[in-house]
């Protein structure tokens, strides 16, 4: 697991120097003239968007994710992205459960935060459209507890890190509606740790993941083809 690491983390830093090596022979410059070519264009800055398959079902067991995402383009064929998302029980499982378990509620929180930097492959303008590659990293974190989370709770915390590459392709139509679809691979670590308080002292202890039921507890994260759809501005 410990090669595989080294190796993707290497393989994301040859992108890194790829793509940096191909904006030096653009020679990209934000000057007067790229403002005002800018201006002159029917361009988009920053897109908003969402996805609302994941508060059906999320990476980690029994949690919905509502998500929001940012993207901003920084240069003709650049531009980061920065998402947010909370985590809490899924609608379908909470039915499921309550009337299973009656008198004997699960609590879920937690939250999902993501940083990308795509790169467009054949984009001219500052629009962020087109094919693109894309190094992303996505963590969560979550807590699970039989108890209301207040202090001294018992609870269960569940995290994810992934690294990934992402090949995509991102369509604006009428340069208002977003559609994002993509796919990539990467690294992907799990940790389960169980919170116990015993006389107001915090017992913390580390537990294979396996035991929460995750199935796919391998350093190798797939991601299937995915989107999200949004607004431009």
């Amino acid at each position: 697991m410990i090669i595989f690491q080294k190796y993707f983390f290497l393989l994301i830093l040859i992108c890194f120097v790829v793509i940096a090596q191909a904006q030096n022979e653009e020679k990209p410059s934000i000057d007067t003239n790229l403002i005002n070519k800018y201006k002159n264009t029917k361009g988009v800055s920053y897109i908003i968007k969402t996805n609302l398959l994941p508060i059906f079902y999320s990476k980690l067991p029994l949690t919905a994710e509502y998500r929001l995402l940012g993207e901003f383009a920084i240069s003709t064929k650049q531009s980061l992205s920065v998402s947010g998302s909370y985590l809490g029980k899924t609608f379908l499982y909470n039915l499921i459960y309550n009337s299973t378990n009656p008198g004997q509620p699960l609590y879920i929180k937690g939250y999902r935060f993501q940083l990308a930097y795509r790169y467009y492959l054949v984009q001219k303008k500052i629009t962020p459209m087109g094919l693109y590659l894309s190094p992303h990293f996505s963590y969560f974190s979550t807590d699970y507890s039989y108890s209301p989370f207040r202090n001294n709770t018992d609870f269960d915390k569940l995290t994810n890190f992934n690294a990934n590459l992402l090949l995509g392709f991102q369509i604006i139509v009428r340069s208002k509606i977003v559609f994002d679809l993509f796919t990539g691979w990467g690294y992907n670590k799990y940790t389960y740790t169980q919170y116990v308080f015993v006389n107001n002292i915090k017992k913390i202890t580390q537990k294979n993941p396996s035991e929460f039921g995750i199935i796919n507890d391998t350093p190798i994260n797939f991601i299937p083809i995915s989107f999200n759809f949004g607004i431009a501005f």
